[in-house]
């Protein structure tokens, strides 16, 4: 289900004539339209950043980065605006982190060489003979 927002004429004029209407912050321009900019500016630099990740580097190496980046702004909400991390939260990101580290191999199981070995052989008759 998803809520359809209905943006008429009467709302754009609203915001504009708001925006029109905030202190002057830089050489005499509304502040509101100063912040619009600078969110636009920093939203087309997130967007071009990502598009050169995604060319020069790997997928995976792309989507740490991004959920690095979302941990770290996280963390900023929970200490700027003083919201709540629970247990829950820990452990999810815990997960994430070795989810991905397992993934990209920097972290090994014990048996994994043999483990893809033996699948490799296909062998089912030799699960109970697990080295490990």
């Amino acid at each position: 289900y998803q809520r359809r927002v209905r943006v008429s004429y009467r709302t754009i004029v609203e915001s504009v004539i708001e925006f029109n209407h905030s202190p002057p912050l830089v050489w005499g321009i509304p502040s509101l339209w100063v912040y619009n900019l600078m969110n636009v500016a920093m939203q087309n630099l997130c967007v071009r950043s990502i598009y050169y990740l995604l060319s020069e580097w790997t997928s995976l190496a792309v989507t740490l980065v991004t959920t690095i980046r979302k941990f770290l702004s996280l963390l900023l909400s929970i200490v700027l605006f003083n919201n709540t991390f629970t247990p829950q939260h820990w452990i999810s990101t815990v997960l994430v982190f070795a989810g991905s580290a397992l993934f990209s191999g920097l972290i090994k199981l014990p048996c994994e060489e043999w483990l893809e070995g033996w699948w490799r052989r296909g062998r089912v008759e030799e699960r109970e003979k697990l080295p490990c």
